[in-house]
């Protein structure tokens, strides 16, 4: 047997059993009357999501992303300095100076990939306390390691753009104990800026601009937004007034995506409609009513949803243009998902919980030829 075929089985009982505890948790009545305690088998559950995406993300072969293996030779280019003044790298210092310590212990890229994968884990498991209303703490925590995980949109923030990633996951965590009045994580938002400038400007500006906007004005946003993403209706418009301020724009972010052509593809759509859509929706129609905020929804979750609604829009909008708005979906989707497990009824989150799982492990399947065995 091929080890290829090896860790296909393996992964595939891992996901077998990760499906079956979601099946227990969906049968809120126990009728198997199975004596087994819910919270050890949601850390049990939430252990094998974990040890699915640890192996999946460093068993990946480096040349599955061409920006993870510039963030590799960044890496070797910090390990090879004596000193941290003679780094002629002037971009994002913050950053550098976070692989200059890391790279005097070890210069291996795969300790660099292993501490990446155990800092993701390490954020979605304090994010996941955010939730203390319906779900057990521990049933919360399982949810949000199987929806986001292996998440194919946030796989490409975990191994893409980890810059933007590492950035916009310190600034989550802040903002949510900030909401708990834990005042002291606000000391880590200067350093943030070293790490990636523009993803926390993006972070602020949109926050500012949510404290502002009534939520009438992002609903009608979002709902040109969805319509935008299947018929490219507004990108067209955007497109073709964006394509007249070109040499200014490039001036301040080159890409190729910026010549007014389309850059959208199909299977793009086919998971923004899976993994933000059905999501945003959902929480929709149980948080909004005559265009307002429900009775149940807390001051400070009214803001995060109007503030996931924002960037929802935006991103709609322009990312098939400009795909610098795809670096708001990793500010996006932990938020949205926080707020889709603890708003929306546990029946409906399960549900779309298994349907995550299949699509990932298809997935995985289809990209095995990427693992590096």
């Amino acid at each position: 047997m091929a080890l290829v075929d090896f860790y296909i089985i393996f992964f595939s009982v891992l996901f077998f059993l990760n499906i079956s505890i979601l099946l227990f948790i969906y049968d809120e009545k126990n009728t198997l009357k199975v004596d087994i305690n819910r919270d050890s088998l949601a850390i049990f559950g939430a252990f094998i999501a974990a040890l699915i995406f640890m192996f999946y993300l460093n068993l990946l072969d480096y040349s599955y992303s061409d920006d993870f293996k510039q963030y590799l030779r960044w890496f070797h280019e910090v390990a090879i300095i004596d000193d941290f003044s003679d780094l002629e790298r002037e971009k994002d210092l913050g950053f550098s100076y976070l692989l200059y310590l890391l790279s005097r212990f070890t210069s291996s890229n795969t300790i660099f990939t292993l501490l990446l994968s155990i800092f993701v884990l390490l954020f979605i498991s304090s994010i996941s306390q955010h939730d203390r209303v319906k779900f057990f703490n521990f049933e919360s925590m399982f949810i949000l390691f199987t929806i986001l995980l292996l998440n194919r949109m946030a796989l490409e923030h975990y191994f893409n753009i980890i810059r933007s990633f590492v950035c916009s996951a310190v600034l989550i965590y802040v903002l949510l104990k900030f909401f708990r009045s834990k005042y002291i994580w606000l000391a880590l938002i200067p350093l943030m800026y070293f790490i990636h400038k523009m993803q926390f400007l993006l972070f602020f500006i949109f926050l500012f601009l949510a404290v502002i906007l009534p939520v009438r004005v992002l609903i009608v946003l979002i709902i040109i937004g969805v319509i935008n993403i299947f018929t490219d209706a507004s990108s067209q418009v955007i497109a073709s007034q964006m394509i007249k301020y070109i040499n200014y724009i490039t001036d301040f972010y080159s890409n190729s995506g910026l010549t007014g052509d389309l850059v959208f593809s199909f299977s793009k759509k086919l998971q923004v409609g899976f993994y933000i859509i059905i999501p945003l929706l959902l929480l929709y129609t149980q948080t909004i009513t005559n265009w307002g905020f429900v009775s149940i929804v807390s001051r400070k979750d009214a803001f995060l949803i109007k503030y996931i609604y924002l960037l929802s829009g935006v991103y709609f909008l322009f990312v098939s243009v400009f795909p610098v708005a795809d670096r708001l979906t990793v500010i996006l989707i932990p938020l949205l998902y926080i707020m889709f497990i603890k708003y929306v009824p546990r029946k409906i989150v399960v549900t779309y919980s298994l349907c995550v799982v299949a699509f990932n492990y298809i997935a995985l399947i289809r990209n095995s030829a990427y693992l590096n065995v």
